[in-house]
């Protein structure tokens, strides 16, 4: 796609235009990919970030200004944030719920009875 074509499909995007969004989405979609597969998440995780890219993506994309960046450089930026946001979400999730066991149950060691649990955990 030449940047005169891609041009004229944003302008049509930022004004509404469902084809020419469709044709971003399509056109733009490997890169995006590209993108999320250098982080190390599962397939699954990979796929929700392609499609909240898209939807931050259609979110700003009256905001996207020409003059600043090419758009396939708006579309990067946006995808590499939401990864770096993905990561530090999991990497504080993890951190919150490590468990140590003789906490979580409290676990008599003669083998009385068991009390009640108690939960540490912050989640």
């Amino acid at each position: 796609m030449s940047s005169e074509d891609e041009l004229k499909l944003v302008k049509l995007a930022q004004e509404g235009n469902e084809e020419a969004w469709s044709s971003l989405v399509k056109h733009y979609s490997n890169l995006v990919w590209f993108a999320i597969s250098k982080f190390n998440f599962t397939f699954e995780i990979k796929e929700d970030i392609l499609q909240e890219v898209f939807i931050r993506i259609a979110d700003c994309i009256k905001m996207y200004n020409p003059d600043k960046a090419s758009f396939s450089t708006f579309i990067t930026v946006i995808t590499k944030r939401k990864c770096i946001d993905t990561f530090r979400k999991f990497k504080k999730y993890n951190q919150e719920i490590s468990i140590d066991s003789e906490k979580l149950f409290n676990i008599p060691e003669n083998g009385a009875d068991y009390p009640a649990r108690e939960c540490n955990c912050s989640l």
